[in-house]
């Protein structure tokens, strides 16, 4: 796995600067409902905060992770000659309900290469933008100083019924982590910017 990451960095991340950004569909879209109704924040908003890193570094790539070819696609469109993503085995649109990890394969085990092949490109890069997911959570682990922007957080609505059991469900888990590992509490928190 390291050994493609490396060759992976080699060929595309090395001496440039590196906006990556992952990009989650409707895959797990349930657990994003207290961000936005339905769960799912338009790449429009990706593209705001990619324009916005790429307006202040001109120069920079843009490496892309995503369940979704689609999503992949739409980035490389828009982006064009700049972006790079790692070949990994991805959804279609019609697919993504399925989620990846329910896909008939003969070798489910490729995928979870793919993931933390992924997940250790992303904690390359020197800008992050991102909704919630643990392929984040664990990148910004190994890279904690990393800037990063979780889309969801600032542009998702938070519903009035939803925000309460968001509050009330988190500050249990505080409650729980701050007592018994208090510095996975601290760098959670960090993370998830509450």
């Amino acid at each position: 796995i390291l050994d493609a990451v490396d060759a992976f960095a080699r060929e595309h991340l090395s001496d440039r600067l590196v906006v990556a950004v992952h990009i989650r569909g409707n895959e797990h879209a349930d657990e994003r409902g207290y961000f936005i109704e339905g769960g799912v924040l338009g790449i429009e908003y990706y593209f705001r905060e990619i324009d916005a890193a790429l307006r202040r570094h001109p120069e920079a790539i843009v490496l892309c992770a995503s369940d979704g070819a689609h999503h992949i696609a739409a980035v490389k469109k828009r982006y064009g000659e700049r972006v790079v993503s790692y070949e990994a085995k991805r959804l279609t649109e019609e697919e993504e309900h399925i989620g990846v990890q329910n896909l008939q394969l003969e070798n489910k085990a490729v995928l979870g290469d793919d993931v933390i092949i992924e997940t250790l490109l992303l904690s390359r890069a020197d800008i992050l933008i991102h909704g919630p997911s643990n392929v984040v959570t664990a990148a910004l682990i190994f890279a904690p100083k990393m800037p990063h922007v979780n889309v969801y957080v600032r542009y998702g609505k938070w519903l009035p019924k939803q925000r309460h059991y968001a509050r009330r469900s988190w500050g249990s888990a505080k409650l729980a982590l701050s007592k018994k590992f208090p510095a996975l509490y601290s760098r959670a928190k960090k993370t998830l910017g509450r």
